[in-house]
């Protein structure tokens, strides 16, 4: 090897050196400064690091993740759409938008390149400060919070997660919802759905709470409970090849399947208003006490809206859960 070649190796491994410890000065310095963080936006009161990203602009209509460790929440009925990163060391992951679809996938080597700068005035690295971080928060549990604003409606999701629980709440989809998850729990409430939701899962429970799901396909493949609460017309197709059925507190066996309620569930009409209630000419209306107020984020009432299309068909729900038990509650 020619000399100038080891002498720019040399050269290349003592900057590396240098920038390693000026980064680590900086952090001491950033630890002092109230307001000044280093490896995050901000810090939540109890030392949680959040990194934010705004939606703003984005057209959001798909979520897509792939991730072998995190847990994933997907929270409709909010002031607007946004994305939540916490102790999550931001090299550990990709994100990025595109055509309206939130990306999150597990880093690779070739995620290095995402570092690259490339100008007019020459190409530049960024980031170093952030591989020097990849074992922080290594005893906390990652989390993607995914806010959707009021009213965004959802084409498609497409969830996949090897360890670690998602929850899906006041959501609205007009297409399809894929989630998988090999290792921990999925939790569904007021999800609203003209299409189909293909849910599987390795090692946890299932809860579908107060959802209206066209067609929802549920498995647990390995060992967990399916619990799910209903309050409309259910078709249901039910099967535990290790455990027991339960509709209602009541044991049906290994297998279940029918139609319940057997009548749909007709929406009650709204009351008229009558001659009294209605104010005279040129006098205003009374405020309703009793209508509740706009709900902030993430807020629900607990049921999803009954005009809503998915309230005008049955819920199809077939489940097969190989190890554990299915119960379904009347509400």
């Amino acid at each position: 090897m020619k000399s100038a070649s080891i002498v720019s190796i040399i050269l290349a491994v003592i900057l590396i050196i240098i920038g390693v410890v000026i980064c680590i000065i900086a952090g001491s310095m950033a630890e002092k400064q109230e307001g000044v963080y280093l490896y995050a936006d901000r810090m939540s009161p109890d030392g949680d690091a959040i990194n934010d990203y705004s939606l703003d602009g984005k057209n959001l209509n798909a979520i897509s993740i792939d991730l072998k460790r995190a847990n994933v929440n997907v929270i409709g009925n909010s002031d607007k759409s946004r994305v939540e990163v916490v102790d999550y060391p931001s090299k550990a992951y990709d994100y990025w938008v595109g055509d309206g679809t939130v990306h999150f996938k597990d880093a690779t080597p070739l995620s290095l390149f995402t570092n690259i700068r490339i100008s007019e005035s020459g190409f530049g690295f960024t980031g170093l400060r952030h591989y020097l971080n990849l074992g922080a928060y290594k005893d906390k549990p990652r989390v993607i919070n995914i806010y959707l604003a009021k009213g965004e409606i959802l084409a498609s999701t497409d969830i996949k997660i090897g360890t670690g629980y998602v929850t899906v709440t006041d959501v609205s989809s007009v297409a399809t919802c894929n989630v998988t998850v090999e290792n921990g729990n999925l939790t569904a409430t007021n999800v609203i759905s003209d299409g189909k939701a293909t849910l599987n899962v390795a090692n946890g429970d299932v809860e579908l709470v107060h959802c209206r799901i066209r067609e929802a396909v549920c498995a647990i493949t390995e060992k967990g409970d399916l619990v799910s609460k209903i309050d409309f017309q259910h078709s249901l197709t039910l099967k535990c090849l290790g455990g027991t059925v339960f509709f209602d507190g009541e044991d049906k066996g290994a297998e279940f399947s029918g139609v319940y309620p057997s009548k749909p569930v007709e929406l009650a009409p709204e009351p008229a208003q009558t001659e009294s209630e209605t104010p005279a000419e040129g006098e205003a209306a009374a405020p309703d006490a009793e209508k509740p107020a706009e709900g902030g984020e993430g807020e629900s009432d607990g049921k999803p809206d009954d005009k809503t299309p998915a309230s005008e068909f049955p819920m199809i729900l077939k489940a097969d859960v190989k190890i554990g038990d299915i119960k379904i509650s009347v509400e």
